[in-house]
């Protein structure tokens, strides 16, 4: 499964080659690897998702679904509802993606502590971002709170390769979702709390670089809005420009274009 950890790294928050997950789909199905075949639809499922193809995301993850069924493999089925979850919220069905992420039915059988912990916290994430959407900023703060928590509960030395591409993404983005939110909350900004908050992602820059290049750019602009909140213009600019050097790397126009509104704000 070495090949697929190598595209789950690459892949966290990115689009991956539809054509290679499914080369990697058959082929695994030739040899009757069914874990591999698993693992390549949910994979193709979150990708046709990205790529805003909510009809075949839907095709993949009911295949994904009945595989992941036959196995009773809970931490699978619990992907595909995430990613289920996603297409609702993509096409604006709020409560019938609350549902999904409310019912927690498969994350209650995951044997895997560590396994179960990234399902929720992803699924908070989820939560959210939901509320987001619906303008009920304390809710958001509240899963923001919560998604982080349960991350940070996992005892990191029992995590295998896998999942340590998702615990640290999930971890650091966390980190930087709730300097965001206590940096614009419209009642009670603080930006005390936010700078905590962005100092501990960007410490992982630091200690785990190999993670934190799964949401480097993310951060770096994150921080970059903070520091003009804070009215830091000088520092602002810094990490504008960072997001810049990293977009030539990683091919991330929209990521560019706001990077140059920043910068030409806070000159």
């Amino acid at each position: 499964m070495t090949q697929y950890d190598h595209i789950e790294y690459n892949d966290a928050g990115k689009i991956t080659n539809m054509d290679d997950l499914q080369r990697m789909v058959n082929k695994a199905r030739q040899i009757n690897f069914t874990p591999g075949e698993l693992r390549g639809l949910i994979l193709l499922q979150r990708n046709a998702l990205r790529r805003g193809n909510y009809n075949l995301s839907e095709k993949y993850g009911d295949e994904a679904e009945k595989l992941a069924q036959a196995e009773n493999n809970n931490y699978a089925l619990g992907l595909i509802q995430l990613n289920k979850a996603c297409v609702a919220i993509e096409l604006g069905l709020l409560s019938e993606a609350k549902n999904i992420l409310k019912s927690n039915s498969y994350g209650e059988k995951m044997a895997n502590i560590a396994d179960r912990n990234i399902y929720l916290s992803n699924s908070y994430m989820l939560l959210a971002g939901i509320h987001s959407k619906l303008g009920v900023k304390d809710s958001v703060l509240f899963y923001n709170k919560k998604s982080l928590d349960v991350i940070e509960s996992n005892p990191i030395k029992i995590l295998t390769d896998y999942q340590k591409i998702r615990y640290y993404y999930l971890e650091i983005f966390q980190l930087m979702n709730l300097g965001l939110r206590y940096t614009f909350h419209p009642k009670k900004p603080r930006l005390d709390l936010a700078e905590f908050y962005f100092k501990k992602a960007l410490g992982f820059s630091v200690t785990h670089p190999k993670y934190f290049k799964l949401c480097d750019i993310e951060v770096y602009e994150s921080v970059s809005a903070f520091y003009y909140e804070k009215k830091d213009y000088h520092k602002s600019i810094e990490f504008s420009q960072k997001v810049l050097e990293l977009e030539r790397k990683k091919k991330k126009p929209e990521e560019r274009l706001a990077a140059y509104e920043n910068i030409k704000k806070r000159l």
